[in-house]
């Protein structure tokens, strides 16, 4: 068991069910042009939203493999 690999991936699982559970927390930098929120603050919202959930979705499944990894190494 390779427990440094492990706590890497608990951390990334955590960071990626937080963006998952919560996607207004605003941990994630904002990826969505100014331009955007002047126009169309609502739509800006939940695009912001629809892509925190995409970078939960890929910490979690890279949280997930560096936690499996950790466990059998």
């Amino acid at each position: 068991m390779d427990l440094q690999l492990f706590f890497v991936g608990v951390l990334m699982l955590a960071f990626g069910a937080l963006n998952l559970i919560k996607p207004d927390n605003w941990v994630v930098v904002n990826m969505v042009r100014p331009r955007e929120w002047q126009r169309n603050p609502a739509a800006a919202a939940e695009k912001q939203r629809r892509k925190v959930r995409r970078v939960g979705y890929a910490f979690s499944a890279l949280g997930t493999l560096f936690l499996v990894g950790g466990v059998l190494a």
